[in-house]
Order: structure tokens, then C-alpha cells, then sequence
């Protein structure tokens, strides 16, 4: 299993607030299919600095993933499903998929569930899949507000 780092294309912060308050910032980030050397492999796509907590997350397919059972998930460093779990993403098939529709139940998407980052960590995307997929394209929209 390969893991590839995507997260150094560079932030773009957008405050919120002047001064004390809380910062937001949204990110988005296009993967392909060929991100992914092999089923499992792990691409890291989105920083989330420490003190900040992720708001809201979608995956945005924009060409259906093919293949045998293609599967993304998304999470982070301490549960690779914790965003959108198997089966809550939509890849054959061009689509918006949000991490708080009423039918995901992955552990972050109950509100009172999402973690706070106390220290630095990344949103990764997880692909597996049986059979070679020669198509799939998407985009990981997250929004992050940063607690100075």
C-alpha cells in the first residue's frame, strides 16, 4: 500500500472574523483514479492544522470511478472511515456527496461526534477496488475552522 501526499499545493485561508475569533477557511482538492497505485492505497489531500475542527465535508465525483467495486472512503489519521464509510459515496456515477446526508453514518457525521484537532493531521481519501479502473475523478471540499 502506497501513500501519497497531495497536501502541499498551498492553503488559502479566507478569516471569518478579525482578531480573537474563530478562522474558516474552505478547501478543495481534485483527485484522479491514477492517484492510486493499487486498491488500499491512501492519498492524503487536505492539511487540518492543530487547534481546528473540520465543519463540513463533501466528495464531489465529476467522472464516474470504473473498475470492479470501486470504493472511496474518506477520514483521517485516526479513523481512515471516520468521514464517509463504504457504501456512502456515490463513485459510478457523477454526484455530490455530503458527510451529514440523513443516510451516512460514519462516526464523525453526527455532529456531536467531530473531532477537535488539537494537534495537525490530514483528510484522506482510501480506493479500493477490484479489476483496474481506468476512469474516476473527484474533488474533496472541506471546510475547517481554526479555534486561535
Amino acid at each position: 500500500m502506497a501513500n501519497v501526499d497531495k497536501t502541499g499545493l498551498g492553503n488559502r485561508i479566507v478569516p471569518i472574523n478579525q482578531g480573537e475569533r474563530a478562522a474558516g477557511r474552505v478547501e478543495a482538492r481534485k483527485f484522479l483514479y491514477s492517484d492510486f497505485s493499487s486498491s488500499g492505497d491512501v492519498v492524503q489531500l487536505i492539511d487540518v492544522p492543530a487547534n481546528s475542527y473540520v465543519a463540513r465535508l463533501w466528495v464531489k465525483v465529476t467522472t464516474a470511478f470504473n473498475g470492479t467495486s470501486p470504493v472511496l472512503i474518506v477520514g483521517d489519521g485516526d479513523d481512515p472511515n471516520g468521514y464517509l464509510a463504504a457504501g456512502e459515496i456515490e463513485e459510478t456515477a457523477v454526484s455530490v456527496n455530503p458527510m451529514d446526508a440523513a443516510d451516512v453514518a460514519a462516526a464523525y457525521a453526527v455532529k456531536v461526534a467531530r473531532p477537535f484537532y488539537t494537534s495537525a493531521d490530514t483528510i484522506d481519501i482510501t480506493f479500493t477496488y477490484s479489476g483496474t479502473p481506468t476512469t474516476g475523478e473527484a474533488v474533496l471540499i472541506v471546510e475547517i475552522v481554526e479555534i486561535p
